[in-house]
């Protein structure tokens, strides 16, 4: 009867390892990327910003939460807002996910380029994305600007 035991502890032993062979080879594995701009309302900066996020391991990923944190030009962290974001999605294996918020500040900004650092919790893993805030006349410009390019090219009618 004990080498029943003993070789039942063994097979659990050997089952055990491969598990976590195939934890480590399949696991979850989040891309993320965003985009933002920002402008000015009735004596308020408004921010809209829109986070992807895409699973691409071989495991299932449940994304908790957001922490955002406004960031000035220098990358340093503005006492101003602070956010909690809800999220609690299931991302499957592949599966992607795309979210806007938006949020408004009380006062108005200096009109500089703003980062928004985005703290992200899943499930055992926090991540970190940093988005790029540019106020909304100068993103909208450059992008009339590559139009125009393209309309002298014969790229776009």
């Amino acid at each position: 009867m004990e080498y029943f035991y003993f070789i039942g502890a063994l097979i659990a032993c050997i089952l055990s390892v491969f598990k976590i062979f195939d934890l480590l080879k399949n696991r979850p594995i989040l891309k993320k990327c965003g985009y933002g701009n920002y402008h000015f309302g009735d004596n308020s900066t408004e921010f809209n910003y829109t986070v992807s996020f895409e699973n691409i391991g071989g495991r299932p990923l449940f994304i908790r939460a957001m922490h955002v944190d406004l960031l000035d030009d220098k990358k340093k962290m503005l006492s101003i807002h602070s956010r909690i974001e809800d999220i609690e999605r299931r991302l499957e294996s592949p599966d992607a996910f795309e979210a806007s918020f938006n949020y408004a500040i009380s006062r108005r900004l200096p009109q500089k380029t703003y980062f928004i650092r985005c703290k992200i919790f899943a499930i055992g893993k926090k991540y970190t994305l940093k988005i790029k805030m540019g106020f909304i006349d100068d993103v909208m410009s450059d992008f009339y600007e590559e139009t125009e390019k393209g309309r002298r090219k014969g790229l776009i009618d």
